[in-house]
């Protein structure tokens, strides 16, 4: 929200581009084309007001990028995160966010990175200091303040001046509960601290594309139809897949096809996953997660063995 309203001071256009299955929290100007059905439709207790300056296209399409903005003048800043919404599920790579860094930065828009998710967990540096690309506005949550209650937002100082008391020019509000919370920036510091010596990063992302690759492997063994994709520390599981299993990360399967990757889901299917997942001693909040560098390689093999278990289980009782 304070990003937006930054965004809005900085650029005076009223108007964001987003992106389809982009979760950036239950503000209402972002919520639009967040969760599926992904058919335009009302959002339950959303004004049509609010939703008519929002414009949600699909992800990974630049020429769509450039064309909304052309075509649309009161649209002034664009948000995203970064390695895909919902955790990757439709992942986002180093090209396209190149891409939209040159079309805002010519357009004269502001390009907002989300990195509540990946702010130092894919790099002590984020998605952008993975990829090298730097956007106008970051937004950060969750591992900033050690899991403790706190955000933060970063930019360009002509645009973060937007909260600064300047004489003849209005301070944006920004009141909060937990403003200057002295618990959360110990812990915040305690964290980013270690963060910083990049050992965290490189201890989860391993840990995934072991997990990954595990997975896919008893996946070929057992000739079950399912595959495990993602990159850094997550994983996704997509059932009744039909194509020829990865190799290494840079696999995205249906070549990020959006209405296969974020299509209409089997409830039946993922809540019967979990549950069998319980009974195999591991909590996965549906067909995908993340790692973390506190799990080590047993952690690894315990999951794989799970989901085998699970998926052989759902198949016998004719689920999967």
């Amino acid at each position: 929200m304070m990003a937006l309203r930054l965004a809005r001071i900085s650029t005076g256009k009223p108007r964001i581009l987003k992106f389809l299955g982009h979760f950036h929290g239950w503000n209402d100007f972002v919520v639009p084309g967040a969760d599926p059905p992904y058919d335009g439709g009302p959002v339950p207790g959303l004004l049509p007001t609010m939703a008519s300056d929002t414009v949600v296209i699909p992800p990974n399409d630049a020429d769509a990028v450039e064309r909304a903005l052309e075509g649309d003048s009161e649209i002034g800043a664009v948000i995203l995160e970064p390695t895909g919404g919902h955790y990757g599920s439709v992942p986002i790579r180093g090209p396209f966010l190149r891409a939209l860094r040159d079309i805002t930065r010519r357009l004269g828009r502001v390009l907002i990175f989300d990195e509540v998710i990946t702010g130092f967990r894919v790099h002590p540096g984020g998605a952008q200091g993975h990829y090298g690309v730097i956007p106008d506005v970051t937004t950060l949550a969750k591992v900033l303040a050690g899991g403790l209650p706190g955000g933060c937002v970063a930019g360009r100082a002509d645009i973060l001046a937007g909260l600064e008391s300047r004489p003849g020019k209005p301070k944006m509000k920004h009141p909060g509960t937990f403003n200057a919370n002295p618990l959360s920036a110990a812990a915040g510091i305690a964290t980013l601290n270690r963060v910083a010596t990049g050992e965290p990063c490189r201890r989860a992302n391993e840990i995934g594309r072991l997990l990954r690759r595990g997975l896919n492997e008893a996946f070929a063994r057992e000739r079950f139809k399912w595959a495990a994709y993602g990159e850094f520390s997550n994983f996704r599981l997509i059932p009744d897949y039909d194509g020829a299993l990865p190799a290494d990360d840079s696999f995205v399967p249906y070549d990020s096809d959006f209405g296969r990757l974020e299509g209409t889901k089997n409830p039946k299917l993922i809540h019967g996953f979990r549950c069998a997942m319980f009974l195999n001693g591991i909590d996965l909040p549906g067909l995908g997660g993340m790692t973390m560098a506190a799990h080590r390689e047993d952690d690894v093999a315990k999951t794989v063995a799970g989901v085998v278990a699970s998926i052989a289980r759902l198949q016998g009782e004719g689920m999967a």
